[in-house]
């Protein structure tokens, strides 16, 4: 179907007048819908995407927005459904929320970043009876060498140049440290004591892309709640660590600024366990080898991000040691 007919889907009567992309969704695609009836956005799952994981998901926001009104719930069509499957992919159709792109070295951006991921976790603790959403295992419980978001065994990093990696990057990180952090991050993780992690549902991908900034300088949205799940609620901390605490390097985490966010989650969020703590340094390396491992599965799949690839590899080695106390 072509958007008009997407859209008219939830909207019978509303004529379409633009289309245009969205920045963000790196792996769904997003679009600008402009209509008669205001304005929208579609998003298009990719195939490997699953009715049964976006209906979790769906029925997860129904029940946090009330809460949360910065999270943004999908539209429902006249029979209740929230999604509709076209081509092999789950399409909804959501509220098209304005705002800025949030700037993860703003000082200001920090904490107000830190206080709505505080609000999210409180909210998401009262949620209860969803059981576990359908194709995303715990963290602990992952495979982190065949899923379905790479395949370690498929991957030559031999032959990444042959990809279309740019020769320079084997130049500037050591792509060998896969072959010891595939295998010792995740058994590092299994070691983990999980009574002093507390699991509850987690957004799971809490970074700058997936906040907007409100003309009041508050969060506006929090936005794709693509790998939302039950699981430690250190990960979503651990993601935010990175995301707004690098140092200038890109290599590690800036103590101060990791001071600052968690000075403005926790009185929201709850205070960290000394096991989370304990734990983050870790968390926060065993999150930027998974995003480099989905890199590589990317670049499996032909839709290669270099730069983001060669970010995280090198904070993979970077962060080696590190302990936020």
């Amino acid at each position: 179907m072509d958007v008009a007919e997407l859209v008219g889907r939830w909207l019978p009567e509303a004529r379409v007048i633009s289309v245009g992309a969205l920045s963000g969704g790196f792996v769904n695609g997003m679009e600008r819908v402009e209509t008669d009836a205001g304005t929208f956005a579609l998003r298009r799952c990719v195939s490997e995407t699953t009715a049964e994981m976006v209906a979790w998901e769906h029925a997860l926001l129904e029940r946090v927005t009330p809460s949360v009104p910065e999270v943004v719930a999908p539209l429902a069509t006249a029979d209740g459904a929230t999604f509709v499957e076209d081509e092999g992919r789950v399409v909804s159709l959501w509220p098209f929320v304005a705002g800025r792109a949030m700037d993860p070295r703003d000082a200001g951006d920090r904490l107000v970043a830190g206080r709505i991921l505080g609000r999210l976790h409180t909210a998401l603790s009262e949620v209860r009876d969803t059981g576990a959403r359908p194709g995303y295992p715990a963290l602990v419980e992952a495979d982190w060498h065949e899923n379905r978001w790479w395949s370690w065994s498929g991957v030559d990093l031999e032959s990444l140049g042959a990809s279309g990696m740019p020769l320079d990057i084997g130049e500037r990180v050591d792509l060998r440290i896969f072959d010891r952090a595939v295998e010792e991050v995740p058994e590092a993780l299994q070691a983990l004591n999980n009574d002093a992690l507390p699991r509850v549902l987690i957004h799971g991908d809490f970074h700058e892309g997936n906040l907007l900034i409100g003309d009041d300088g508050e969060v506006a949205a929090v936005l794709d709640w693509d790998e939302c799940r039950l699981d430690w609620r250190a990960w979503d901390v651990a993601n935010a660590l990175w995301s707004f605490c690098r140092n200038e390097t890109n290599s590690g985490l800036d103590r101060e600024a990791a001071t600052a966010f968690l000075g403005a989650y926790e009185p929201l969020g709850g205070a960290l366990f000394a096991g989370e703590r304990a734990a983050m340094g870790l968390l926060v390396r065993a999150s930027r080898l998974w995003e480099a491992l989905w890199g590589l599965g990317e670049i499996q799949r032909g839709r290669p991000g270099w730069d983001y690839f060669e970010l995280n590899v090198a904070a993979v080695e970077g962060l080696r040691g590190f302990e936020l106390s």
